[in-house]
């Protein structure tokens, strides 16, 4: 049934990615600062630690003596409104010689759909978008940061290191260009996606300011218009191709699992204070911004508990909300040609009658 999941989402986005803006729409200066991945223990509240009670399938043998390959599949997990920590994932902090930022597939999975209340199909189609930019297929490793050693398999000597979800080498795979609060490719000093920027941040709280101080729908649209703007006029690389429809979506996630849900387990408004807390940014008071750990944003509710919503997030809903927001803006896809307004839009490939 999973793999049936996959393949549908995997098929729905190759579909949007690949379509014209008509289709589509027939269809429906820089403030740099390193990202810290240190203490992202403190977003996940400890998921991601350790071992996960999986179902173990059988182990395929690799070629010339190299070891074995073993999936994992990760628990079933209940559907409803839950309390996140509680106390089957109490926060743990850091160890001072613990180092967070690796995990695999199953855990992924598992984390996904436990925490941040994503459906099978969303969950599998971010999976899906791992396995294509930063997975290690023997170990089914990933660094959520940069490439890191430990994502190593038997075979990584001869197809290479597979590089973290913000390094450099996974530029347009994963992380792209046009981001709201990171610096493009471009622009940052090793070519990683991983440093803070303050400006694109201001920028990001101004258009929510603009849109009743939401980072609702309205707002999604506005910002990744304000940001195809920039790339087309300052980044000499900049690269809006077909695949952007995908981080449209990704941002959807913003509105949809950052907030708590209420008692009826809906999620609440994606205000300025809750999306900067999720992101770990604070307010200086001059109009500058300062990068800090991710975490779970304040509530209303007793003892400040954030609660996952009840219903699942699907890949239907993330995707409609992309789309949606492409097409109040839309724009023809392509890319910079070594300066900033070069732009050249890519053709769609003619359709059959």
């Amino acid at each position: 049934m999973k793999s049936a999941v996959a393949l549908s989402v995997i098929l729905l986005t190759s579909r949007i990615v690949h379509a014209s803006p008509a289709q589509l729409a027939d269809a429906l200066a820089r403030d740099v600062l390193p990202r810290d991945y240190s203490k992202l223990g403190n977003l996940v509240n400890g998921i991601l630690n350790g071992s996960l009670p999986g179902v173990s399938l059988p182990s395929f043998n690799l070629p010339l003596g190299l070891g074995s390959l073993s999936l994992k599949v990760p628990p079933v997990v209940a559907i409803g409104r839950k309390a996140i920590p509680d106390a089957d994932h109490p926060f743990q902090a850091p160890g001072p010689t613990d180092q967070r930022g690796v995990t695999n597939l199953t855990e992924i999975l598992y984390a996904s759909q436990e925490m941040l209340g994503l459906g099978v199909d969303s969950a599998a189609a971010l999976v899906g978008a791992l396995v294509i930019s930063a997975i290690d297929i023997t170990t089914q490793k990933v660094s959520i940061g940069n490439s890191d050693i430990r994502t190593n398999g038997p075979l990584s000597n001869i197809l290479g290191q597979a590089p973290g979800l913000f390094d450099k080498a996974a530029h347009s795979k994963f992380e792209v260009d046009g981001s709201v609060a990171y610096t493009d490719s471009a622009f940052a000093p090793d070519g990683n996606t991983n440093h803070f920027n303050s400006s694109k941040w201001a920028t990001a709280v101004q258009v929510a300011q603009a849109n009743n101080g939401l980072f609702g729908p309205e707002w999604l649209a506005a910002i990744r218009y304000q940001n195809y703007n920039e790339c087309v006029q300052t980044n000499p690389q900049c690269s809006w191709e077909q695949k952007e429809i995908a981080f449209y979506a990704g941002e959807g996630f913003i509105p949809t699992t950052m907030p708590s849900a209420d008692p009826s387990g809906v999620v609440g408004p994606p205000t300025i204070a809750t999306i900067s807390a999720f992101f770990g940014v604070t307010d200086n008071g001059d109009g500058t911004y300062a990068k800090g750990p991710e975490k779970l944003p304040p509530t209303p509710y007793p003892n400040d508990i954030w609660y996952r919503r009840s219903v699942p997030v699907t890949a239907a809903e993330i995707f409609g909300l992309g789309v949606q927001a492409y097409l109040v803006h839309p724009v023809v896809f392509g890319s910079n040609s070594g300066k900033g307004n070069s732009f050249t839009g890519r053709q769609a490939a003619p359709q059959r009658k």
